[in-house]
């Protein structure tokens, strides 16, 4: 097994923004009310909530709220390409062909025959697949405004991107790659002194033996701080992982000191 952990400014673009757009959802579950959220990260969402324009909320709202599944692709497909930085990312979408970005939205569907269906075709299929599989909340409707208007829908996603990029994340970017420069130091020295370990307590939902004879790209997420998002490829893994799984670490190996400590100096 191969482990390499990074940091990928592109990541935290999507999770920052779906962040962003979740929050109430986010703060509902039971499993996320087990750690002890970043201050820093509700104050970043309070000021978005306080500062953004109308205009822009609801583009990123309607362009990126119900669409994880289709956006995510693209993600993976920037991150395959070994684009880390925003703005490689946003030259890359902007020099993406309109026939190029539609096809990365039909792969993130995955229905066979889907781009020969006509587009009630299409909507029904997708309708279909979201029934059985509710990716996060994606709508339907959307992916259609995806499929059927993809150059106008590409161009406003990028506007979309650039403005919230430079108004809420660029400002604070210098200060989030510090806090992930050493969190990325201190990760890197525990997978060297007990890489099982440390997979076991940071990753969430995966089994030890997908693990095995794989490369894994472990990419860290700051905003993205209880996420755990895999991608299989052939004989590498890409998982995107929130840096707030390091509690469950810290508070695991405390547990494990405390047993050993006790079986050492057992009460007589």
């Amino acid at each position: 097994m191969n482990l390499n952990i990074e940091y990928n400014e592109v990541v935290d673009l999507f999770f920052a923004i779906k962040r962003y757009i979740r929050e109430d959802e986010y703060n509902k579950y039971d499993f996320v009310k087990r750690f002890q959220l970043t201050d820093d990260i509700r104050d970043y969402i309070t000021h978005v909530k306080e500062n953004i324009s109308p205009i822009l909320n609801r583009d990123i709202e309607y362009l990126c709220g119900n669409m994880v599944r289709g956006l995510f692709n693209l993600l993976y497909e920037a991150l395959g390409r070994g684009i880390k930085d925003i703005p490689s990312f946003f030259e890359y979408l902007k020099a993406l062909e309109v026939d190029e970005f539609l096809a990365i939205i039909y792969d993130s569907l995955q229905i066979e025959g889907f781009e020969d269906m006509d587009y009630e075709e299409q909507r029904r299929a997708i309708e279909n697949l979201f029934k059985d599989d509710q990716c996060d909340g994606d709508d339907p409707g959307l992916y259609m405004d995806y499929i059927m208007y993809p150059k106008e829908v590409k161009e406003r996603l990028l506007n979309a991107l650039e403005n919230f990029y430079d108004v809420f994340l660029e400002p604070r970017q210098s200060k989030v790659n510090e806090i992930m420069t050493k969190k990325l130091k201190k990760y890197r020295k525990l997978s060297e002194e007990d890489r099982d370990t440390f997979l076991e307590n940071m990753i969430m939902l995966v089994d030890k033996d997908v693990l095995e004879g794989k490369t894994i790209h472990l990419c860290m997420s700051y905003y993205g701080e209880l996420t755990c998002s895999i991608k299989l490829d052939k004989d590498e893994l890409l998982i995107l992982c929130g840096f707030l799984f390091e509690q469950r670490y810290d508070k695991n190996m405390k547990k494990t000191g405390v047993q050993r400590f006790i079986k050492k100096n057992p009460v007589r």
